[in-house]
């Protein structure tokens, strides 16, 4: 089933986050929703304050292909409607608050078997997983562990 880390990153953290991925291959970046299809991708994370919370990376050596809907509410935004079992590390922010964690997420079989390989892609989780454990010190976080990245743990006030 799924795998998930949970971790407080700053702006400048979510930086290195991207490099390190990055550092392993390219990787494309989706947000959860927008109001195109095309504004679906993005090169970057945009600033937390700009309130996009949900992003999706997808290291493109695994082989897939995002399809795109739009949802049926008044706002028709856009989202990427295939990613159930695709090669998708998703990432969710912090609280804008700092008063919860975001979280790295895998969602391993969650929605049935994918089509790429993945132990291949567990070994790659894996990797973010250790890297994760190296730059970052884990802390109680409002009852909860969290790994807390350098620039979050000099602003997380409720981190101790």
């Amino acid at each position: 089933m799924g795998r998930q880390i949970a971790v407080m990153l700053g702006t400048r953290d979510e930086a290195v986050l991207l490099e390190r991925l990055r550092d392993a291959g390219e990787i494309r970046i989706f947000e959860s929703f927008a109001n195109t299809a095309e504004e679906l991708e993005v090169s970057a994370l945009p600033l937390p304050a700009a309130g996009h919370l949900f992003f999706q990376f997808w290291p493109t050596r695994f082989s897939w292909q995002p399809e795109f809907a739009q949802t049926r509410t008044p706002s028709q935004q856009w989202y990427v409607s295939n990613k159930a079992t695709a090669p998708l590390l998703e990432y969710s922010r912090p609280s804008l608050s700092g008063s919860s964690a975001g979280r790295l997420y895998w969602s391993d079989r969650f929605s049935g078997e994918p089509a790429y390989d993945r132990i291949a892609f567990g070994k790659w989780v894996d990797s973010i997983w250790r890297w994760t454990r190296r730059v970052s010190i884990r802390r109680n976080l409002a009852g909860a562990l969290v790994w807390v990245f350098p620039q979050a743990a000099g602003s997380a006030s409720d981190a101790g």
